[in-house]
């Protein structure tokens, strides 16, 4: 095993502790970024194991749980592997435990103005986030948009300005679940900072690799729910959340008996890759029809929420667990009376993997691949 990880006392080699926290699992993964490639050596991801109690207290305490055993798996498979004890934390946070928002100013200077960093954080400090959200904790508050004189520009500095527009993505997650986060984290890597990132956020890095346009709506499908928000130029134009994700198929082929879970997980997984009986195939096709139609009118729904007062864009970025992809790729062809898009077109869903795995990332030898924690991976590299 020493060998595997070996890559890791090599000088300029970076490694991550990566977390994936959404709506019905924790994933913890180790991750190595040097400037040739990135590589994911080991993956683990637990069920958030919820009670009847659905205050945000005992919600907390089901996530505190999943993370701590996800962590301390990840962080047993980095110390027990290699010799480095350097590495960095990182988190990706979805909905529904994430909320994001976009926060925009727009600040007309006395004069011509070179624009320092300081200048724009003291623009952002005196203008931004005036307003928190009552029982929230703001976690991440990111620039994702400068404009000067009116132009957008990726390179502010040293610039002659008078007038200067910023936006800005703001996430923050209820206060004893944000609480219970950082226990989890504290218990299992004391002396570590840990960053966190919301979901929607992460991907606006990951842009040139999506080779997303500058308008686009993204799909977060989790195993409770599924998250939609509509981006233009970086920013959250509008967003909802639908009660559907990749649980309630495991919980349609279980016929909702809670002691089927197991089995019905490894029915699913049969299925979707295509080795299951005939027989099989046709009892579990029976019991996943009336998830396909819930799904289709929830997601027509939600598209119809986001829609209200902003024509979708042509694309729809589509991101869940690489196992359920079959099944949402077939659940997405859209019926009669889905809206269209800006351009009078049919929304085109896209599920970007060929991007994700052509990017210079790999899985060491026998590591089961996690698409979100993959994405994780990158964000962190870009």
């Amino acid at each position: 095993m020493m060998a595997l990880f070996s890559f890791m006392r090599a000088r300029g080699a970076r490694v991550e502790l990566v977390c994936d926290i959404n709506s019905a699992t924790v994933g913890a993964a180790v991750v190595s970024h040097t400037r040739a490639k990135t590589t994911i050596h080991h993956t683990v991801r637990t069920p958030i194991h919820y009670t009847d109690e659905t205050g945000a207290e005992s919600l907390g305490a089901a996530v505190s749980a999943a993370l701590t055993q996800a962590l301390t798996e990840a962080l047993d498979a980095l110390m027990h592997t290699t010799q480095n004890r350097e590495f960095t934390v990182r988190g990706i946070v979805h909905a529904p435990w994430a909320h994001s928002r976009s926060q925009h100013t727009h600040t007309q200077l006395d004069e011509p103005t070179v624009v320092t960093k300081e200048l724009l954080q003291d623009i952002v400090a005196r203008t931004l986030g005036q307003h928190p959200q009552s029982g929230r904790r703001v976690f991440e508050r990111h620039v994702t948009r400068v404009e000067l004189n009116g132009y957008a520009t990726l390179a502010p500095y040293g610039k002659d300005a008078h007038t200067v527009h910023v936006s800005a993505i703001e996430s923050s997650i209820a206060e004893p679940v944000y609480a219970a986060i950082q226990r989890a984290f504290k218990s299992v890597v004391p002396e570590q900072t840990v960053h966190l990132d919301a979901f929607v956020y992460a991907l606006t890095s990951l842009k040139d690799i999506l080779r997303t346009e500058d308008a686009y709506t993204v799909a977060d499908i989790g195993g409770e729910y599924t998250s939609l928000t509509m981006m233009r130029n970086d920013a959250i134009v509008d967003t909802t959340s639908l009660a559907f994700g990749t649980e309630h198929l495991v919980r349609a082929v279980a016929r909702d008996d809670a002691d089927a879970l197991a089995a019905a997980r490894s029915e699913i997984a049969l299925y979707l890759s295509d080795t299951c009986t005939p027989s099989q195939c046709r009892s579990i096709e029976q019991a996943l029809a009336p998830a396909q139609h819930s799904w289709q009118e929830m997601f027509l729904k939600g598209l119809e929420r986001i829609s209200h007062n902003h024509r979708l864009p042509n694309a729809v970025y589509v991101f869940v667990n690489a196992q359920y992809v079959p099944w949402f790729a077939k659940a997405l062809a859209l019926p009669e009376g889905a809206p269209y898009t800006i351009t009078g077109k049919p929304l085109k869903p896209y599920m970007p993997y060929t991007q994700l795995h052509d990017h210079q990332i790999t899985y060491a030898q026998g590591v089961k691949p996690d698409t979100l924690l993959m994405l994780a991976a990158l964000a962190g590299r870009v």
